[in-house]
């Protein structure tokens, strides 16, 4: 009872004390943000606030970061019900309300980095973009937050298809989890303040993250194996209300937008650092690598995209052939082109 009136008491506080224009001459942008205030992720959203408020003298850019409002599964319903202002949102849960957004998780279409730093000026981007429109949002900024995953196991890789087999595995979403059984892993749904307990308790055998996110949440304890491959890549959206857009002035949306393009940028050459010295830290702590070979990621994918594509189909239905011309585009044009960073 006392947690249900306490979370009413900030949700009031929000609406009464922290709407656009309740003080004359300043504009309050409230963002949640699920990544922990120190990751290096939760660190560059924190200069992202900073160069805003720097850049715009009549803006405020109030954080909450870690979750401390919403978890990451309530954040696109905060933004759209206007809670909050903007959020810092993971792909991945867009699923259920535009499944169209999963195209990214399609598995190891983005195995090439070039494809992934070309996104963002994309006709794929664009008509993500006009998707979340529809549901009266605005999509700021892609931010890159990894570009290899790990699947994090105790014992040995999983290298071939057969390596899953009776596997129980930390899920993401109904797509991922259709390509995982596709090759006889079992998914499990976890909270990512979870997986730590599970994988250590026998619960789940592996879990699929980013480098980053295994070590800082400490997999090395209790996992020994480490999976690599562009199996999809991790983006988070900075997604804004609509509505409150619209209310700014143009000088406003023009500071927020070049800030957040700026750190778009600053994402992809974080992304590239870390990437290339997780691997490393992460066998200081006794974790063995194994990057996956071309000719195992054609065999992980020949097994997994089928089922992906099946569900795809199933869930996102004519806008999901639109989406998939839009990728096919994007991923021939790519090769031509040099993206980010």
């Amino acid at each position: 009872m006392c947690r249900v009136l306490n979370f009413k008491l900030v949700i009031l506080f929000i609406f009464i004390f922290q709407q656009p224009g309740y003080a004359e001459d300043k504009v309050r942008f409230r963002v949640s943000d699920a990544m922990p205030s120190g990751s290096p992720l939760g660190k560059l959203v924190a200069d992202w606030a900073r160069n805003i408020e720097k850049e715009g003298d009549n803006i405020e850019v109030i954080l909450y970061p870690g979750s401390q409002l919403f978890k990451p599964e309530q954040q696109i319903n905060a933004v759209a019900r206007a809670y909050v202002d903007g959020a810092f949102v993971h792909f991945d849960y867009w699923g259920r309300t535009l499944p169209e957004l999963s195209i990214l998780s399609r598995p190891f279409a983005f195995s090439d980095r070039t494809l992934l730093f070309s996104f963002r000026d994309s006709q794929l981007s664009s008509y993500l973009a006009t998707r979340v429109e529809s549901k009266g949002m605005k999509v700021v900024a892609w931010l890159i937050m990894g570009h290899m995953i790990g699947i994090s196991t105790r014992g040995k890789p999983l290298v071939k298809p057969q390596d899953f087999a009776h596997k129980k595995i930390r899920g993401a979403s109904p797509l991922l989890n259709s390509a995982l059984r596709a090759v006889g892993a079992s998914p499990v749904s976890l909270g990512g303040a979870e997986v730590y307990q599970a994988l250590q308790t026998g619960m789940i055998d592996g879990s699929l993250t980013t480098l980053r996110s295994i070590y800082m949440r400490r997999f090395y304890e209790v996992n020994n194996w480490v999976t690599v491959s562009p199996l999809f890549p991790a983006f988070v959206m900075l997604t804004v209300n609509l509505k409150w857009w619209n209310s700014l002035s143009e000088a406003n949306r023009q500071i927020i937008s070049r800030v957040s393009h700026s750190t778009e940028r600053a994402a992809a050459e974080l992304t590239v650092k870390l990437e290339a010295e997780t691997p490393q830290l992460l066998r200081e702590k006794g974790m063995k690598v194994y990057f996956l070979k071309a000719q195992e990621i054609e065999e992980l994918r020949s097994v997994m995209e089928p089922a992906w594509l099946s569900t795809f189909n199933d869930l996102s239905g004519a806008r999901g052939k639109e989406v998939l011309q839009y990728s096919a585009i994007h991923l021939m044009n790519a090769k031509t082109k040099v993206g980010m960073p």
